[in-house]
């Protein structure tokens, strides 16, 4: 989004803060509870509605007073003082007990019973003020909606049918040309007073939105700042550890080197047999370090999105071989059975991907599970392929089912949950919806786990 110009934004503000003052006088019509807890909506609504039915309890004084004075206006007395009544009910429920709707149903009424008293004096239907009463229904629309709009113009046209029919009831309506100075002063002060009152109860509510807009475009910007500053953040530590872990791959293959040609090639008779031991030790921790700085190394990959799919077909026996000369060893150290079931021969993916994929599940499974059983299947399945490894151990409660792929977590209470970097299932969680799979995961606490890898056909 394009942020608007700050002198733009700036004269908005100014021109908000000039209306503070009547918006102040008008939120002492409102009751404070509305003022603390009510939505910008409702406020606005609430704001208009006090200013108006404050200038119908006006206009319908001064009819009533013009009303009472006037020998032809005396069959019509009571009108404007309903109106009056309807105004002062408004105020009453808004102040007092702060119902914003029933305050704007009594304003709207009393507004449409001001038509006789507005039209009459000035000449019945013939009436050149007659076109305003078009307000009437308008600003019910603007605050109730379009049904209660309906009703008050409905009502509206039968009060004009009245006022029409006055003639043939033998009512006698003053013409417009012999109503008085006075009267008729009065009469157009009491429009030119409303008018205000409406024009500056929609002014406050546009001002009222142009406040809001004002605190949406700087709050977008704010965001699109502290975004950007975040991304920023983001990429260079994505890079930082990508180049921290190329750098440090370099030292550590030679490491690891030495330590294989020393134990292909060293003689570890007379007595130096607890050098073999030492230098398997090296290369264990080597590789095991490795491992950390490939996970790394994925993760980083991942959160940029440069992570390449290679596709090509994957022969299932040969990776479960290799899956089984690494990972027996392991399985068998705690006790635990190792057990490879498929029933297909190839499978179209990414090899690697694939790999790392079920190599985690592999670690986690061997390193969690004591005198049991961790078993790799792999089968076709609702037309595609799902990979499963499953085992018999401590299992993972259904509170940690979704936490446990984020990021750092680890399996609490296991006695070796300190060991890993706790990427491994965040890691093949992604992998496996970057090949457009899905993981997902059963368990039960003290019976096993088992995770399923499914790629759709």
């Amino acid at each position: 989004m394009a942020a608007l110009p700050w002198t733009r934004v700036d004269m908005m503000h100014e021109e908000a803060n000039a209306s503070m003052g009547l918006r102040r006088w008008a939120d002492r019509l409102i009751h404070p509870r509305l003022l603390g807890d009510a939505s910008p909506e409702v406020l606005r609504r609430a704001r208009v509605t006090g200013g108006i039915s404050l200038s119908i309890a006006a206009m319908a004084t001064l009819a009533t007073y013009l009303f009472w004075h006037y020998p032809w206006s005396h069959p019509f007395w009571a009108t404007p003082g309903v109106a009056f009544a309807c105004g002062a009910s408004s105020l009453v429920a808004l102040r007092l007990w702060g119902n914003v709707r029933a305050a704007s149903l009594l304003m709207a009424f009393g507004l449409c019973l001001m038509t006789i008293p507005v039209i009459f004096p000035l000449g019945g239907i013939a009436s050149r003020s007659i076109y305003w009463l078009a307000l009437a229904p308008l600003i019910t629309m603007f605050l109730l909606g379009t049904r209660w709009a309906l009703f008050n113009l409905v009502l509206l046209l039968a009060q004009l049918a009245l006022v029409f029919s006055f003639p043939s009831l033998g009512v006698d309506v003053p013409p417009a040309t012999i109503v008085g100075p006075r009267p008729l002063l009065m009469i157009t002060s009491m429009f030119t007073v409303t008018l205000f009152c409406m024009g500056w109860a929609f002014e406050s509510a546009r001002r009222h939105a142009n406040d809001a807009l004002i605190a949406s475009v700087r709050a977008q910007q704010d965001l699109e700042v502290a975004r950007d500053a975040a991304e920023l953040a983001n990429q260079s530590k994505s890079q930082f550890i990508a180049t921290m872990s190329h750098e440090l791959r370099t030292p550590l293959n030679t490491i690891l080197g030495y330590a294989e040609l020393l134990l292909e090639e060293a003689d570890f008779s007379e007595g130096l047999e607890p050098h073999r031991r030492d230098i398997e030790h090296i290369n264990d921790s080597g590789r095991h370090l490795l491992r950390l700085i490939d996970d790394v190394l994925t993760l980083s990959s991942l959160e940029r999105g440069t992570v390449q799919i290679e596709r090509g077909e994957v022969e299932v026996g040969a990776l479960f071989d290799r899956l089984r000369v690494v990972y027996e060893p392991t399985a068998t150290l705690n006790g635990n059975g190792l057990v490879l079931e498929r029933d297909l021969d190839t499978v179209t993916t990414d090899p690697k991907m694939l790999a790392t994929c079920l190599e985690h599940l592999l670690d986690n499974a061997c390193q969690f599970t004591h005198e049991g059983t961790v078993t790799l299947r792999a089968s076709a399945r609702d037309g595609g392929v799902e990979f499963a490894v499953a085992d018999t151990g401590l299992g993972i409660d259904e509170a940690e089912h979704a936490s446990i792929f984020e990021r750092f977590q680890k399996l609490e209470g296991a006695a070796n949950s300190n060991d890993g970097s706790g990427l491994g299932l965040t890691i093949t969680r992604a992998l496996t919806e970057r090949l457009g799979g899905t993981l997902t995961l059963e368990s039960e606490p003290g019976v096993g786990s088992e995770f399923r890898l499914f790629f759709p056909g």
